[in-house]
């Protein structure tokens, strides 16, 4: 018969610090111990020795290092679950016995698809927080950005484009895109050249389907080429022509078109901050936002030291 007993189990040796519980927390979003401290405003001997502590107090490393790359353990994993949730409720206190009647404004850049597709949800379960999505004028969201228009966006780069620019690339997720159509649609059918519905440029689906077609498709021909997602998807349901879109956001009553070339580099969803340092408030927001992702989506990459 076993027994429960409880000199056998490990013991806790110290009661967590939800400070040290966020620092673990901004190593995974930014992407190592550098980025880290950069964020939290301190060395990365101090990151690093936080999270020592943590390993201590637990009795259970939190990573493990290979090369310049660092991952969390499955311990780490576990608590890093926890760990959101500790920092998101002390935030969401804090917020409200401050300033229990003022709801803090926080706004979000992100493409229409992307808005409707991940973010439809985001306004509820934001309680307090007045969220501003805006989804206007694509050409320049990397100036307004730059300018602190927004407080986060979430931006389509191509793989391996995550840094640089006016705003920080920590968070990315891949997008694995398909051609779209009506259901029962086969491609043999259009007589003549293939008939393309384009986003209007700057877009990352539509250099994808230029390559692709120029490539293995030459007979084409664009019909539309618009900003507008409602007028796109309306065009491929009245069966006008075939166009793109990531495989987790092609709605019920379209088809991905398995007989046309495929795409075999995905879109990089990024996550962006216009500054290093952001209101709690945009910094719950942003959790809220890599939550629903991660949900949805693969990470591109692992943690990287820089």
């Amino acid at each position: 018969m076993l027994t429960d007993d409880a000199s056998t189990r490990p013991q806790m040796r110290a009661a967590l610090d939800i400070t040290i519980l966020r620092t673990l927390v901004m190593i995974v979003d930014s992407g190592g111990f550098t980025r880290a401290a950069e964020r939290l405003g301190i060395t990365q001997s101090a990151v690093s020795l936080q999270i020592k502590r943590l390993e201590e107090a637990t009795g259970q490393s939190m990573f493990v290092r290979e090369g310049r790359q660092v991952h969390l353990t499955s311990d780490g994993e576990m608590l890093l679950d926890y760990a959101r949730e500790i920092v998101r409720l002390e935030e969401e206190a804090r917020l409200r016995l401050v300033e229990p009647g003022e709801r803090r404004s926080v706004s979000l850049w992100a493409t229409e698809d992307i808005a409707t597709a991940y973010l439809n949800n985001l306004q509820a379960a934001s309680q307090r927080i007045a969220l501003n999505v805006r989804s206007d004028n694509p050409a320049s969201v990397v100036n307004q950005m730059a300018q602190g228009a927004f407080d986060l966006a979430l931006v389509r780069r191509e793989p391996g484009a995550t840094r640089g620019g006016a705003w920080r690339h920590d968070l990315a997720w891949i997008e694995p895109l398909a051609w779209i159509g009506p259901v029962g649609t086969k491609t043999e059918e259009f007589s003549g050249r293939v008939p393309l519905i384009l986003p209007s440029p700057p877009s990352i689906a539509r250099q994808r389907m230029l390559d692709l077609v120029e490539r293995e498709r030459p007979a084409w021909r664009i019909v539309l080429s618009t900003t507008s997602l409602s007028m796109r998807l309306e065009a491929v349901r009245r069966g006008l022509g075939v166009s793109i879109a990531p495989r987790h956001t092609v709605p019920a009553d379209l088809t991905v078109l398995e007989d046309m070339p495929p795409i075999t580099v995905p879109a990089l969803l990024a996550m962006a901050r216009s500054r290093n340092s952001i209101s709690s408030e945009a910094r719950r927001i942003e959790e809220m936002v890599v939550s629903l992702l991660d949900q949805r989506l693969m990470r591109d990459r692992r943690l990287k030291e820089s």
